[in-house]
């Protein structure tokens, strides 16, 4: 069963869920949570699956992308020897950031 983890000091507004074995009713509803809270607070919720995740377990990349999470970054982990696939959930985003003035 999947479960969500704060980022670091929980100040930044992101959560992360992680543990996603087989997707279960739990799973549903914890990715249902994500989509309300995303609307109604502003918040966002990361998921990183590597490719063998995608491959093996098809219907919780397919939930994950059905709900609107999008696919922000991709990497190789030389730790794991896994390609990592950066999914996150946000529905709120505001204006420009000043980083892509740099």
């Amino acid at each position: 069963m999947a479960n969500n983890y704060r980022h670091g000091g929980a100040c930044c507004g992101v959560t992360h869920i992680a543990g996603f074995n087989r997707l279960s009713n739990d799973d549903k509803e914890l990715i249902a949570k994500a989509v309300r809270d995303s609307r109604n607070r502003g918040h966002m919720y990361e998921v990183i699956l590597t490719d063998s995740q995608i491959i093996c377990q098809p219907a919780i990349a397919k939930l994950l992308k059905d709900s609107g999470f999008k696919l922000v970054s991709r990497f190789f982990n030389a730790n794991s020897g896994n390609y990592c696939n950066v999914l996150h959930l946000h529905r709120n985003a505001r204006g420009k950031s000043p980083w892509e003035k740099l």
